[in-house]
């Protein structure tokens, strides 16, 4: 991407990144490192002057049957 002088990345996080569940700490955990990781990332590459784009979405809580079955 940096070669092509463009790019845009999105990371698919959660809305529990931002607001905390019950009984989903591991999933949590991995949530909202993702979103620390995806803010360290755009704030270097803005330093950087990179050419590269970063987008993070946080979907709502989505019946997957991991907390309610």
């Amino acid at each position: 991407m940096e070669s092509n002088g463009s790019g845009h990345i999105v990371n698919v996080a959660s809305v529990v990144s931002v607001l905390h569940g019950f009984k989903v700490a591991p999933y949590v955990a991995a949530k909202h490192s993702l979103m620390g990781l995806h803010e360290c990332i755009r704030l270097e590459s803005n330093y950087y002057k990179s050419p590269i784009k970063f987008s993070i979405v946080t979907p709502w809580a989505i019946d997957t049957g991991m907390v309610f079955h």
